[in-house]
């Protein structure tokens, strides 16, 4: 495998903002916030910190600002990385009446609420075992099991594959605490407002 030396977006230092108006269903809210390559530990931090944010009904943003805030329809949050640095994206559409200023605004306080509070062991474990869970049943399908393996050798080791289940149970909440406060910066975040035409 030919070696990749692609060059590295340089940090983002300042909010970086954009608001487009079109023929779309409902209004809509991206915030994205650069996070770590694939191959190393940090990835699988931010994977189970989104997680925690927005997997399941239980999860922090679904239960604070759609259950009971009522501030959005729906939410998630999510990781784009593949093999370089990627993004960690929150997206979300608000409920009728609500700004996609305050929509932000209520996004960025169950950040600040997380990082706070912390991550309890009974949250941690619970997402910690739903991670395992899907990494058990993709080794089902040999069609699967083919596909990891060739991406982790494209990423520098196929034994990785056989190390994610370890690396996830490892991670601890004061770890997952340490990257959301270096992740979710004010002055590194790209936000849209995707609003509907009227």
């Amino acid at each position: 495998i030919a070696p990749r030396n692609l060059p590295q977006e340089p940090p983002q230092t300042s909010r970086r903002f954009k608001e487009k108006t079109a023929d779309v269903p409902a209004d809509a809210l991206y915030m994205a916030f650069p996070m770590p390559a694939r191959n190393t530990r940090a990835f699988y931090v931010c994977d189970l910190l989104t997680d925690i944010l927005s997997s399941g009904s239980s999860a922090r943003l679904f239960r604070q600002l759609v259950k009971e805030q009522r501030v959005f329809a729906e939410i998630e949050a999510y990781t784009t990385t593949t093999t370089d640095a990627g993004l960690i994206i929150i997206e979300g559409k608000p409920v009728t009446g609500i700004s996609l200023a305050q929509a932000e605004e209520a996004v960025w306080r169950e950040l600040d609420a997380l990082l706070a509070q912390g991550i309890s062991e009974t949250e941690l474990q619970k997402i910690k075992n739903k991670a395992e869970s899907i990494l058990v049943f993709q080794e089902v399908g040999i069609l699967n099991k083919a596909i990891n393996l060739a991406h982790f050798e494209l990423l520098g080791n196929a034994n990785q594959i056989n190390e994610e289940v370890n690396i996830y149970q490892s991670i601890t909440a004061a770890e997952i605490i340490a990257e959301a406060t270096q992740r979710f910066q004010k002055q590194s975040v790209s936000v849209l407002y995707y609003k509907a035409a009227q």
